[in-house]
């Protein structure tokens, strides 16, 4: 038989808060290069050729690394995952899970 509705529901709300903080993690890190960026922009980074072209080089892999991210993040589809769990079966222990799920949710948005 199928997941509960309550189980399917749960599962979506943890991956949602799993990607709301990978999205955070993601912002973080890109005011980070930004940043980085803008000083070498404005001509504020490190003095010295060979400490000019590491960075370069740094930053280079960097948007390498960013660049592959998204388009597997675009490539990927949607993982679902097969619960086993069917209608009826431990309801209390589904309860649980997703009073823990609206919890973290709950946090996620409060932070």
């Amino acid at each position: 038989m199928a997941p509960s509705s309550l189980s399917i529901t749960t599962s979506s709300l943890q991956r949602l808060v799993k990607e709301f903080g990978s999205y955070q993690q993601e912002v973080v890190d890109q005011e980070k290069r930004t940043e980085r960026l803008e000083s070498k922009a404005a001509g504020t980074s490190q003095n010295g050729t060979q400490a000019e072209e590491n960075e370069d080089e740094k930053l280079e892999r960097e948007n390498a690394e960013y660049e592959l991210r998204q388009s597997s993040s675009e490539q990927s589809p949607a993982q679902t995952s097969n619960r086993g769990g069917h209608a009826g079966d431990d309801t209390s222990a589904e309860v649980q899970k997703a009073q823990e799920a609206l919890s973290k949710a709950k946090a996620c948005l409060t932070e």
